[in-house]
């Protein structure tokens, strides 16, 4: 009787175990597009102003959304045409160290990429597809980067105001 006990308990547990393991790698797919939105463009041209002096810099870029960085998508890409900033996909992309530190690079011109993300789109009222987003947005070159958070708001021209509402982690620390 106890034998039997212990197999059934040592089958359900391997049963859990099984569906837990599964469960796991369900993963639903990504979907891009509450990332890729018209105020998500915007707050990243707001982003790519605020980080002049690494848009200046950089020569390729690389735009990811979502907390897990995924790619985004060619067309958003588009939308955020630079002449200085050639966009790859995160494809292009390969870590090097650089003595004991990691570094992101372009694969083809070894050059350290601008990266742009669109870490989480909120709207205020899911109700009103005309309300604000508040949108959380980082950018990151070399050893700098920022990542703020946004209202975006639109205009009756069909454009947005942007208001940066706070900053969320910065790097370097700016001095005191």
């Amino acid at each position: 009787m106890f034998r039997i006990r212990l197999l059934v308990l040592g089958s359900l547990a391997a049963s859990l175990l099984t569906l837990n393991a599964c469960s796991r790698r369900a993963a639903p797919p990504f979907d891009p597009q509450p990332y890729e939105s018209a105020a998500a463009a915007a707050v990243l041209r707001h982003v790519l102003a605020e980080a002049r002096t690494a848009q200046a810099d950089a020569k390729v870029g690389i735009i990811v959304v979502g907390e897990r960085l995924n790619d985004a998508s060619e067309t958003f890409r588009q939308q955020l045409a630079d002449p200085g900033i050639t966009w790859h996909p995160g494809t292009h992309m390969t870590q090097v160290w650089v003595g004991p530190v990691a570094r992101v690079i372009e694969k083809s011109s070894k050059l350290q990429p601008l990266q742009l993300q669109i870490h989480s789109v909120t709207q205020r009222d899911p109700a009103n597809p005309n309300s604000p987003e508040e949108i959380v947005a980082a950018w990151a070159y070399e050893d700098r980067m920022v990542r703020r958070r946004y209202l975006a708001t639109p205009a009756d021209n069909g454009s947005w105001s942007i208001q940066t509402l706070e900053t969320i982690d910065q790097k370097p620390q700016p001095s005191l």
